[in-house]
């Protein structure tokens, strides 16, 4: 309960912030929001929270060459994950009205990856999930 408290906590400072002239619009800082709190969700190793904010049809698709469909299978391979990621992220941008891009840093025990994400984000779920190496 505490770490949804906080995943809470921070989509709201995001959403107040991202407001201070930023020239988006509520939905795009809606869009933005859902993707930074499903990221601080991972982050915090907190799937089950991470989960609510993923489509049941959900398409993941990441380097090298692996994809994972839907939820529930999402969530038993984050939870299974031996080595799990943690991210930086930063340039979010909403582009044709339901697609969210930024870059990351994905960091593991194994490796660390410079990444550009897209993302479709539809009725506050990520339905579709792109990572391709930068």
């Amino acid at each position: 309960m505490k770490r949804r408290m906080t995943l809470l906590v921070l989509v709201l400072i995001a959403l107040v912030l991202s407001a201070c002239g930023d020239g988006l619009s509520r939905s795009e800082r809606e869009k933005i929001g859902v993707v930074q709190a499903w990221e601080a969700a991972c982050n915090e190793g907190d799937y089950e929270a991470a989960a609510q904010y993923l489509s049941e049809d959900v398409t993941f698709i990441t380097p090298p060459g692996g994809a994972v469909v839907g939820r529930d299978k999402w969530l038993e391979t984050a939870q299974n994950d031996n080595n799990p990621a943690k991210f930086e992220s930063e340039n979010f941008q909403v582009v044709n009205e339901d697609h969210v891009t930024w870059d990351t840093v994905v960091y593991t025990d194994a490796f660390i990856a410079h990444a550009r994400i897209q993302a479709t984000v539809v009725d506050g779920q990520i339905t579709y999930y792109l990572a391709t190496e930068r």
